[in-house]
């Protein structure tokens, strides 16, 4: 993602073992965010990771109002991959937004759907503040490749 832009400086919502500052972070501008999620009142940096290692959807909606970059990067964890990849519990929010009971559909059915749903859940996000999602991406990663890292990169309408 930070190939995308011009000037990469990298805010860090959940600043944690810093595998990411090591492994790629540490060539950018870096702010490890200091504060409660609540307390963030603004976001200078044009590369926002936002590793919450559950639902990064609540966090994105949070903070994309805040960030005044354009274009503006985002980079997510998203551990429901794994989950749905790996047979481990399918989270209810990974469910419902799919816009599915889980004893409606079927893990394999899940798995089809949920990068289209999550991609139109960050466009519904962006288009509430007058952006939009220009390009968007998601690696597969981490141990065994069991994690998904979303790349979005957003700009305004």
């Amino acid at each position: 993602m930070a190939d995308l832009l011009d000037n990469p400086a990298v805010f860090d919502v959940f600043p944690g073992s810093g595998m990411m500052h090591r492994h790629i972070w540490h060539q950018y501008p870096y702010q490890a965010n200091p504060l409660p999620l609540e307390d963030i009142k603004s976001i200078e940096a044009n590369l926002v990771d936002v590793d919450t290692y559950s639902n990064p959807w609540p966090v994105i909606e949070r903070l994309l109002p805040l960030c005044a970059a354009d274009p503006l990067g985002i980079v997510a964890t998203d551990a429901a991959l794994a989950s749905l990849k790996f047979g481990g519990r399918v989270p209810i929010w990974a469910i419902e937004l799919c816009g599915c009971q889980q004893t409606k559909r079927s893990k394999l059915w899940l798995i089809h759907h949920y990068e289209a749903a999550c991609l139109k859940h960050m466009e519904h996000i962006a288009a509430t503040v007058g952006r939009k999602v220009a390009s968007a991406q998601i690696v597969r990663g981490g141990h065994a490749r069991q994690m998904g890292y979303w790349g979005f990169l957003i700009g305004r309408v």
